[in-house]
């Protein structure tokens, strides 16, 4: 078993840590040498070109088709190993599957976010993901063929030519990141087939996404039976286990998933890390503890306490107006967070998990009144 460090968690390797902002340095050194590449090449075109507007549209258009024919391979060769679509996300608009079929919504606060999920068909837990990680690669290097193909067709004198390449070039940023086999803020390809590269690892990823499909849904989630958690999709199934505990009023093993999650912290997304910290909340108030909940929140990072006062997943609700009403005491987080969990709870449709989750989260809600009746609460439809 991996060595503890004096948290209690275990100890990070180099591998394990996040490689975002130094490979971001790389990402813009790639794109400022492009830069220049391309100005190399203006001073042979035939005709006169607005420099500028030339640089500018060959880098807009580059992004784009590379970010339509990256995503077309990867949803092609996904559907060639018997994965679907499960979550979309581009400018602001989202698309979750519902009952069979993506139902799109607008958000604001995703304008600047882009995703792209799957999750096998049928619930099949023995799929191989491998051909979805590559079909975006195996595009790319039709898309590169062509570029190189016009430019070398066409000439270097030739301002579509050059275009043609330039373009595909500025674009390749996008399998260029795909292609760095460090964990990042999110897991792309090159880091998936990494970490699906053994059977179980594969099968804690076909859990993590199917329940990640199922969360948008409202159905039920897939309960992991592993005998070790310490890899990064086996370690992202717990907060499953834990629910599936939760639900069944098993606290005592809820708890020992808790920190069991906590221990293997390194594996966790960055995204995902809130969860123990969240639920440690969740359980001191709902043991009486509320001193304990209140010194819980506020020793988590920042960024921990903004994810965990404003929820995304159904779970985290009933912990947000804990933090809101109890501890905060903030009016305007708690309108906007009522205003949330009702769209939230229209979209879902009706089963055992979110009716346990509305159940629980009537119960904070009664809690805190008890606690404190003169608390500021917006009404529970």
């Amino acid at each position: 078993m991996a060595e503890k460090n004096n948290t209690g968690q275990a100890k990070k390797t180099l591998l394990d840590m996040n490689a975002s902002w130094p490979l971001l340095v790389v990402y813009l050194g790639y794109l400022i040498g492009m830069y220049f590449v391309q100005q190399s090449f203006i001073p042979k075109l035939q005709g006169e070109i607005n420099t500028y507007a030339y640089v500018f549209l060959t880098l807009i258009i580059g992004l784009v088709i590379t970010f339509i024919v990256y995503n077309a391979g990867k949803i092609l060769f996904a559907r060639l190993a018997g994965y679907q679509v499960s979550y979309v996300k581009c400018l602001g608009i989202i698309g979750e599957k519902m009952e069979g079929k993506l139902k799109f919504r607008f958000d604001i606060l995703a304008i600047l976010d882009v995703g792209l999920s799957f999750a096998p068909v049928d619930d099949k837990l023995d799929r191989k993901p491998l051909l979805t990680f590559l079909g975006g690669f195996a595009f790319e290097i039709i898309l590169l063929a062509i570029g190189f193909g016009l430019f070398f067709g066409l000439g270097q004198t030739s301002v579509i030519g050059t275009a043609a390449l330039t373009a595909v070039l500025y674009g390749f940023i996008i399998p260029f990141y795909e292609l760095m086999p460090f964990r990042q803020d999110y897991a792309n390809d090159m880091y998936n087939i990494i970490m699906t590269s053994k059977e179980e690892d594969r099968k804690a990823y076909n859990i993590v996404k199917i329940n990640e499909l199922r969360e948008f849904a409202g159905d039920d989630f897939l309960v992991p039976d592993f005998n070790d958690y310490d890899s990064y999709y086996k370690v992202q199934t717990l907060p499953y286990l834990f629910l599936n505990q939760l639900y069944a009023n098993e606290l005592e093993k809820a708890v020992e998933t808790l920190s069991k999650i906590k221990y293997l912290d390194k594996d966790m997304p960055d995204d995902k890390k809130y969860f123990a910290d969240k639920e440690n909340v969740y359980l001191r108030f709902l043991t009486g503890d509320l001193d304990g909940a209140n010194r819980i929140f506020l020793n988590v990072k920042s960024d921990y306490r903004k994810q965990i006062r404003t929820p995304y997943y159904l779970a985290d609700y009933r912990v947000a107006i804990i933090v809101c009403a109890f501890i905060a005491r903030d009016k305007e987080l708690l309108d906007e967070l009522f205003k949330d969990y009702r769209k939230l709870m229209k979209r879902l449709p009706s089963s055992p998990r979110v009716e346990k989750e509305k159940a629980l989260f009537a119960q904070v809600y009664e809690t805190i009144q008890k606690n404190d009746p003169n608390q500021y609460l917006p009404k529970l439809d």
